[in-house]
């Protein structure tokens, strides 16, 4: 309870007590950014032109529906499905869960590392994915790049063309977390520190 504006002895010790489980559990999860798994992202640009922006006047033009609809296209289980196929991610990654893998489960895995990106005042579209091995980074990102431009190519009736601008390289440098590590260690000393003297100052006070 708190009396006259000022914390009871048991008051102070269970605020100390939690700021310091607090403190620690966020330090933990700092040194968890600080040395996580190693994770690559390769990337390529595709792109996304409709017949009537060929026009050099009409190159940057951009449309947020219409490249929605194509992050829709790029993203939908058709294209991925096929990925997913050519590659035989299915059985690659059943290999290394070592255990058996639907393809549905395949699918949702490959969209959950994928991610699109447009690139600002442009017809061009980013295409990110992560994996713990760059090789296979590279391989699905640029499978994903090449299997849009086959669909668009094949659908030539719907107005629409696609290109591949950049190839996927293989990253060379793993993702690092270690700025919002070093936010959740400083918040995790302040707590911790914080509980600390809490818990001090209630046993000078007994």
């Amino acid at each position: 309870m708190v009396s006259n504006g000022i914390m009871t002895p048991r008051v102070r010790t269970v605020l100390g007590v939690s700021l310091l489980c607090g403190g620690l559990i966020s330090i933990g999860v700092g040194v968890r950014l600080w040395y996580p798994p190693a994770r690559f992202t390769a990337k390529t640009r595709v792109k996304i032109q409709r017949d009537f922006e060929r026009d050099a006047a009409n190159t940057n033009s951009y449309n947020a529906y219409f490249m929605q609809n194509e992050f829709e296209l790029i993203q939908s289980d058709f294209v991925l499905g096929n990925v997913v196929e050519s590659l035989e991610l299915q059985k690659r990654w059943s290999n290394k869960e070592r255990r058996n893998m639907g393809i549905s489960e395949a699918l949702a895995i490959l969209k959950t590392h994928l991610s699109l990106e447009p690139v600002r005042c442009t017809s061009l579209v980013g295409i990110h994915l992560t994996s713990e091995d760059p090789k296979e980074a590279a391989e699905i990102t640029q499978a994903v790049a090449d299997e849009y431009e086959r669909y668009r190519r094949s659908h030539k009736e719907s107005g629409v063309s696609a290109e591949v601008i950049d190839p996927a390289a293989i990253p060379l440098k793993a993702i690092s977390h270690r700025g919002w590590a070093l936010c959740w260690l400083g918040l995790g000393a302040v707590l911790a520190i914080s509980g600390t003297c809490s818990c001090v100052r209630r046993k000078t006070q007994l």
